[in-house]
């Protein structure tokens, strides 16, 4: 009954939650091309670590996560990780020369 009332009473705005999602996604594309990962492996790590605190979020409030309902989540998951691919690449070439 607490959860529920705590639920009405904190609502974070969808686009703070795409930024949370956009800059975690970006940073486990950043580790994943690090360590070598392929581009598979790269969304992957993007998505976990982008969705990961928003699906605890809501596992923790007994909500069905938000990330899994609307096509927004994903595609900002999958834009991060292009981007944090493609900056990676940059920044690697940079640093070889």
């Amino acid at each position: 009954m607490v959860l529920a009332a705590l639920g009405d009473v904190v609502q974070v705005p969808v686009w703070l939650d795409l930024l949370a999602v956009f800059s975690g996604a970006v940073l486990g594309a950043v580790f994943a091309v690090r360590n070598h990962f392929d581009l598979a492996g790269v969304l992957a790590l993007a998505m976990v670590t982008g969705f990961g605190g928003g699906v605890i979020r809501d596992v923790l409030l007994n909500q069905r996560p938000v990330a899994f309902q609307q096509n927004a989540y994903m595609i900002t998951a999958i834009a991060a990780a292009l981007a944090g691919f493609r900056s990676e690449e940059h920044t690697s070439e940079l640093q070889s020369h």
